[in-house]
């Protein structure tokens, strides 16, 4: 089964990305997410990868437009057993959290200003600009005191001058304003670096594949 934090950056990314046909089989979530080239996505914590590998191999999609993401911390254990599955394997991501009244606080450089606005009832958007230019954007779910972070981006151009570190730091005051304590967020490998810097740990890895070709 999964553990708790992963539902609960689980429950966030669903509302960020506004996927409501979710469902749960055996302790296996399941999001029909619709999209040409992922349709269906299988959530499961590492125990579970023969169950999920089978659903995967046997729903109704074509060979790759079924994916799944495999929690775990022995990446060197799983992967294997993910490939004997069948599955091909993308990539890794790293889940991630912080208090956040201790991460650390970054401000734009001139000539960046971050935005924020709030999006209905739960969510807050942030926008770096440079003029009318949007160099990175990114936002935060609030459910109860958890605040995930998910979408988060900055243009080629705009990268190595500390854009995404103002933004997250900007999101964070605003999610402490609305209650929030604890932040959460998956990561690929360039982010992981960008959030240590600051202050965020990592508690698990999302092992991520898809149907191969039958």
């Amino acid at each position: 089964m999964l553990g708790e934090l992963a539902r609960r950056w689980q429950a966030g990314r669903q509302l960020s990305r506004g996927w409501s046909d979710v469902s749960e089989d055996h302790g296996v979530i399941v999001l029909r997410i619709g999209d040409p080239e992922r349709m269906v996505s299988y959530l499961a914590a590492d125990e579970d990868l023969p169950y999920a590998a089978q659903l995967a191999r046997d729903d109704e999609y074509p060979a790759g437009l079924s994916w799944l993401s495999v929690v775990t911390t022995e990446t060197s254990r799983v992967l294997p057993r993910i490939q004997a599955e069948g599955l091909d394997y993308r990539r890794t991501e790293w889940l991630m959290t912080v208090a956040l009244d201790r991460q650390s606080v970054r401000r734009a450089p001139a000539p960046y200003a971050v935005e924020v606005e709030l999006c209905g009832d739960w969510v807050v958007a942030a926008e770096v600009r440079a003029g009318d230019v949007v160099a990175a954007s990114g936002q935060l779910v609030v459910i109860g005191k958890d605040a995930v972070a998910d979408l988060i981006w900055t243009e080629p151009e705009h990268r190595r001058q500390g854009l995404a570190g103002a933004m997250m730091s900007a999101l964070v005051e605003e999610a402490r304003r609305a209650g929030a304590t604890t932040g959460l967020l998956a990561a690929s490998r360039e982010g992981r670096a960008l959030y240590s810097r600051l202050g965020w740990e990592t508690f698990a890895e999302i092992l991520v594949a898809r149907t191969g070709v039958r």
